[in-house]
């Protein structure tokens, strides 16, 4: 499988890679257990010393797993509960996200000036 680019902001240093390593695995974490997970492997090439992160995604739930990958001390987070949120929850989740956006526009600078602005997608 080919790498792809996930994200590329060379004005501020930022550019993120990753190549997917397989899919169709199984993974539990203390969440749950998972069929038909993505892997990929990611990287920062302006950031070598950085290392590579093996993330791991499940199907209807999204990121799982990460790990540093030849660093047993390095970044490691686990999936450990799924919760749901009530509408009212969704709701309020979504207006901080869009509240957080519109901060972002005011003092992120200009590489947040040149993105797109969030959208609400089912509560506004």
């Amino acid at each position: 499988m080919a790498p792809y680019h996930q994200g590329k902001a060379l004005a501020v240093d930022f550019w993120d890679c990753a190549v997917p390593i397989g899919t169709g695995q199984s993974m539990c974490v203390p969440a749950g257990c998972f069929n038909g997970v993505l892997r990929t492997n990611e990287w920062g090439p302006l950031d070598p010393a950085g290392g590579i992160q093996a993330k791991l995604y499940a199907p209807g739930t999204g990121l799982i797993k990460i790990f540093e990958l030849g660093n047993a001390a390095g970044e490691f987070l686990e999936l450990t509960r799924i919760r749901s949120l009530g509408r009212d929850q969704r709701e309020e989740a979504n207006d901080q996200a869009l509240r957080l956006d519109g901060r972002g526009y005011r003092f992120g600078g200009p590489a947040y000036a040149a993105t797109a602005h969030a959208v609400c997608q089912q509560f506004c």
